[in-house]
């Protein structure tokens, strides 16, 4: 094996660990994002943010 093959093939294994990692969390933020609880909490957040907007604009 030559030094430029070395390379390429430790780009390959780099690039399929990046797309792995990828995938996994991409699984896991849609997981969360359909969780009952998650959405409770997103809804919870929104409303807080739509407070603290008007709250700002009264002061």
């Amino acid at each position: 094996m030559t030094a430029t093959q070395s390379h390429e093939a430790l780009l390959e294994t780099c690039i399929e660990a990046c797309l792995n990692c990828l995938r996994a969390c991409e699984n896991c933020a849609t997981a969360c994002l359909e969780s009952d609880m998650v959405q409770m909490m997103a809804a919870c957040i929104k409303r807080c943010r739509d407070c603290a907007r008007v709250n700002a604009h009264d002061s």
